[in-house]
C-alpha cells in the first residue's frame, strides 16, 4: 500500500532513477532495444524450467531459485524478496515485474553460486532471467549457443564503427531485476526483528495464532500458503500479537509463518514456518501418524515438491515414493529417507510434459495412500 512506502524504499527508487543513462561513451545504451523488442531470448539448449521455445523472448518475469520446501529459510528468503518488491516497488514502476518462486534449487543440470552459502549454513537463493540462452554444456557436440562461451558478450558491432549497436543485454530487464535485489536487500537489513509463533491452531473456518515479541512492534503480518512456494492470505495484526481470522477455504494442511512491522513499515524476516493441522473433523488428514501431503507447487510445470508426515520413525526401515501414470505404468521410485516429523522430496518430471499423473507412498513395502499431480506447462 502507498501509506507504507518508507526512506529506505525511495531511495531504491532513486537509485535507478533511468535505465538509459549513459554510463560509458563506449556503449550507445540509448540506442539499445526498447522493452517492445527486448533481447532476452532463448537458446536452442536452454536450461528447464523455462524457455518454451528458441528465441522466445521475455522481459517482464524473473525466477527465484532456492534450496527446500516445507521450514526452507531459503524458500522463505525468496518469499520475502517477492513480497517486498509486491508492496512498495511494483505499483510505482512503469513495467511491473512478476516473480516465479521455483520448486528447485536450481535449473535442471546446473548448480549456481548459492548452493556453496547454503552448503554453509546461509539462507541463499540466486535470481535468474527469464530465459537463457544455452545450457552452458559447452561439451556437447553442435552447442552453438551464446552462454558460457566466447560469444558471451555484451553485444555486437553491426554497421562497422567501432560501436556496440546490437545488444545481447537489455540494460531495462536488467535494471529491473537489479531493483528486486535491491529492495530485498534493503529491507532485510533495515527491518526489525523476527517473532516466534507460541501457539497456533486451525480449525478449518479460522486461524488462531499468538506472537512472542520482546520488542512490542506491535504490527505484524502472518502468511499461510497451502499448496504451493508462495503465500496464499497476508493477515495483520495491529495493536496485539494474538489474533483470530477467517480462512478463505478448508485445508486440512496450512503452513504459517510470521514478521515483524516497525514504525516505517518495513517488514522483519519471516519465522520458522509452523504446519497447522485441521481439528475439529474426526478422522481428518494430518491426524494420522504417516500422512501424505499434496505435493506443492500443483499443478506444475518441471518439478514439484512431494512431502509425508511421519509421527513416529523408530520402526520404519524404507519409505519410497512411486510415480506411475494413470494406467498404473511405473515412471519412477525415489528412495526416501525417514525422519521426524516433514519429509520432502523434490520430484524432477522434465519440461514440456502434460497431463495427470499418480504418486503413492510406501512405508516397508506396504501402500499407504496416492495422491493425483498435474504436469501443465
Amino acid at each position: 500500500p502507498a501509506s507504507r512506502i518508507n526512506p529506505d524504499g525511495q531511495k531504491i527508487l532513486n537509485f535507478y532513477p533511468m535505465p538509459n543513462v549513459p554510463i560509458d561513451p563506449q556503449f550507445n545504451y540509448a540506442t539499445q532495444v526498447s522493452d517492445t523488442f527486448p533481447r532476452r531470448d532463448c537458446g536452442k539448449t536452454a536450461s528447464s524450467p523455462g524457455c518454451p521455445g528458441l528465441n522466445h523472448i521475455d522481459s517482464t518475469h524473473v525466477r527465484m531459485f532456492s534450496y527446500g520446501g516445507f521450514n526452507s529459510f531459503h524458500k522463505s528468503l525468496a518469499r520475502f524478496i517477492k513480497l517486498e518488491y509486491d508492496e512498495m516497488i511494483r505499483d510505482q514502476t512503469e513495467v511491473p515485474m512478476t516473480i516465479n518462486i521455483m520448486a528447485a534449487e536450481d535449473r535442471t543440470g546446473r548448480g549456481g553460486d548459492h548452493i556453496p552459502f547454503r552448503i554453509n549454513g546461509f539462507a541463499s537463493m540466486r535470481f535468474t532471467s527469464a530465459n537463457e540462452h544455452g545450457d552452458a554444456n559447452v561439451e556437447e557436440t553442435g552447442y552453438h549457443d551464446r552462454q558460457h562461451t566466447s560469444d558471451d558478450i555484451l553485444g555486437v558491432d553491426t554497421d562497422g564503427d567501432d560501436i556496440i549497436d546490437s545488444f545481447f543485454v537489455d540494460f531495462n530487464y536488467l535494471s529491473r531485476n537489479a531493483l528486486i535485489n535491491g529492495i530485498g536487500a534493503a529491507m532485510a537489513a533495515s527491518g526489525p526483528e523476527t517473532p516466534l509463533i507460541s501457539s497456533f491452531g486451525q480449525d478449518g473456518s479460522f486461524l488462531y495464532i499468538s506472537l512472542e515479541d520482546p520488542h512490542e512492534y506491535g504490527e505484524y503480518v502472518i502468511g499461510t500458503r497451502s499448496t504451493g512456494h508462495d503465500f496464499d492470505t497476508l493477515y495483520y495484526l495491529s495493536g496485539t500479537k494474538e489474533g483470530v481470522f477467517q480462512l478463505p477455504s478448508s485445508v486440512a494442511n496450512l503452513f504459517v509463518t510470521a514478521a515483524s512491522i516497525d514504525s516505517l513499515g518495513i517488514e522483519s524476516l519471516f519465522s520458522e514456518e509452523v504446519r497447522a493441522i485441521r481439528t475439529g473433523v474426526e478422522d481428518i488428514p494430518g491426524t494420522k501418524d504417516i500422512e501424505l501431503l499434496q505435493n506443492k507447487p500443483n499443478p506444475f510445470d518441471e518439478s514439484t515438491t512431494i512431502s509425508f508426515w511421519v509421527t513416529d520413525p523408530a520402526n520404519i526401515h524404507s519409505a519410497n515414493i512411486v510415480i506411475t501414470d494413470l494406467s498404473g505404468k511405473e515412471i519412477k521410485t525415489i528412495d526416501v529417507p525417514v525422519t521426524e516429523g516433514m519429509n520432502e522430496v523434490l520430484y524432477h518430471h522434465g519440461y514440456n510434459m502434460t497431463g495427470t499423473y499418480l504418486y503413492s507412498l510406501v512405508i516397508d513395502g506396504k501402500l499407504i495412500a496416492t495422491k493425483k499431480m498435474i504436469f501443465a506447462n
